[in-house]
């Protein structure tokens, strides 16, 4: 049934930032168009937090 709604989707070539692969993937859905994801909003302690499990030990 959601198939009915997804106009079509776009897999973009992959690409490396930091040694971590990211790739983009767009989505667009019929009578909308392209829908984005909320990006959650983190707070500045949230922010540390995964600065400090990011850095090595």
């Amino acid at each position: 049934m959601i198939n009915e709604f997804i106009d079509k989707i776009l897999v973009h070539a992959p690409y490396y930032i930091d040694g971590e692969r990211m790739q983009e993937v767009e989505i667009y859905l019929n009578f909308i168009g392209k829908f984005e994801i909320p990006q959650p909003q983190l707070s500045e302690e949230e922010i540390k937090r995964q600065k400090q499990l990011k850095q090595p030990v």
